[in-house]
């Protein structure tokens, strides 16, 4: 390792080095570059505002042979949204899943709702129609938990 202090002759080579070995791969590149250019290089002190537009619309031009088109023939398009539902076929099969997705919503509060009920009625033994209501809220209860794996599955 090489060690300089700035703005010494050492430190200047070490840094000269430092850039030819990290810009090699350019070297190529500002020599195509360069020709185009009329022979003018990129560290010209001549170089006005204008020459810099035109330098670089030069570079562009190297590096992307698109650029060379003009923008009227790049426009991007609109995209419609029946453009993108006509990835949605058949259209009655969308809308039935956004049907029965509004539906599965709403079941979830039913269940709540449901499992709350049933616990109560398992925690009160002693009324005359704890079988009656346990059926009935254990029926419902599997009823809902079946139509959500349907719906689910759906």
């Amino acid at each position: 390792m090489l060690a300089g202090t700035k703005g010494t002759k050492e430190y200047d080579e070490i840094m000269k080095k430092i850039q030819e070995q990290n810009y090699k791969h350019q070297k190529g590149e500002n020599q195509k570059g360069q020709e185009k250019r009329g022979g003018k290089s990129k560290n010209d002190k001549d170089m006005g505002g204008a020459d810099a537009v035109e330098e670089t619309k030069v570079i562009l031009e190297t590096k992307d042979p698109e650029y060379a088109q003009s923008n009227e023939k790049r426009k991007v398009k609109d995209v419609s949204i029946g453009r993108i539902m006509r990835h949605y076929r058949p259209i009655w099969l969308t809308i039935f899943g956004v049907i029965i997705s509004c539906a599965i919503s709403f079941a979830w509060p039913c269940y709540g709702l449901i499992y709350c009920k049933l616990l109560f009625v398992m925690m009160a033994r002693s009324l005359p129609t704890f079988l009656a209501d346990r059926a009935f809220w254990c029926g419902m209860f599997l009823l809902l938990v079946i139509l959500l794996g349907i719906g689910a599955f759906i």
